[in-house]
């Protein structure tokens, strides 16, 4: 897959929970229509830019936004 339709795709997931919250990443691939391995990596790619947290209960891998903003100063 193409970095720039990761990218995009990273562009949806974060719309997605900004609008919704916290959510199951299964139920995020059937609402946006997108194969588990199109959303993880979108996931991951917001991950590694620290823009979500990533938790599993109860079986369920959940995804929200990380609303934490360091300040130094």
């Amino acid at each position: 897959m193409e970095k720039a339709v990761i990218g995009f795709n990273a562009g949806r997931v974060w719309r997605y929970l900004k609008d919704r919250g916290e959510a199951d990443i299964n139920k995020m691939c059937l609402d946006l229509g997108q194969s588990f391995d199109n959303i993880s990596l979108a996931v991951g790619w917001l991950a590694r830019e620290n823009k979500v947290i990533i938790r599993r209960k109860d079986g369920a891998l959940l995804i929200s936004i990380n609303n934490v903003e360091f300040a130094f100063g």
